[in-house]
């Protein structure tokens, strides 16, 4: 009676064989990461650009706005929109931004802390992403580093109305909202003079 005897693995084929399969996790599980990281930052990068586009479309059209100082006609159907960014260092704020309608009574394009205008939605930024500068441009010459940007939309223009740092910027044909993940990826949200919003990758 003949014995038979059944081959298997030897010690260094099973050593091969778990180190392709710990080298095909890696390479998946980093992908996956690199996937999530893009994915995130492309998603918050949307959510900026719609709201710019909802305080347009509030600010350009006939919108009953009933709080606020002003209780005239004007004064309800003429309400500015906007939406502000605020990355001053070290006050110990989340990373946010704020999504708001200028109801006081100059109705100046600037965000002035509730109750003096009113904050229609705070939208938190999470997951370790930033908004990490503000630009503007006037004419050819771009400036980064500012801290603080309000752009706001009143009837019947659909042009924006820019603030940097709490000071009206007429001349300014441009403000950028720079977008940059834990995984440094980077998106740029560039609102122009013209009242088109643009979103791109930046570095």
């Amino acid at each position: 009676m003949k014995k038979t005897f059944t081959s298997g693995f030897t010690l260094v084929e099973l050593m091969v064989c778990v180190a392709i399969m710990m080298i095909l996790s890696s390479v998946i599980i980093f992908n996956h990461k690199e996937f999530n990281d893009n994915l995130e930052i492309t998603n918050l990068s949307y959510q900026v650009g719609l709201a710019l586009r909802q305080a347009q479309v509030y600010g350009v059209s006939t919108r009953d706005f009933k709080e606020g100082v002003g209780t005239s006609q004007a004064d309800r159907f003429n309400t500015p929109y906007g939406v502000h960014f605020d990355i001053t260092p070290n006050t110990g704020k989340p990373a946010e931004y704020i999504f708001f309608a200028d109801a006081d009574a100059n109705k100046n394009g600037i965000y002035d802390i509730p109750p003096t205008d009113t904050i229609l939605e705070t939208v938190a930024i999470g997951r370790g992403n930033k908004i990490s500068k503000i630009c503007k441009k006037i004419s050819t010459v771009t400036t980064c580093g500012l801290n603080i940007a309000d752009i706001t939309f009143t009837r019947p223009e659909p042009e924006p109305i820019f603030s940097v740092n709490g000071v009206l910027g007429t001349t300014i044909s441009t403000v950028a909202i720079c977008l940059t993940s834990p995984g440094g990826r980077y998106k740029k949200i560039s609102v122009y003079n013209t009242g088109q919003i643009s979103i791109t990758n930046t570095t």
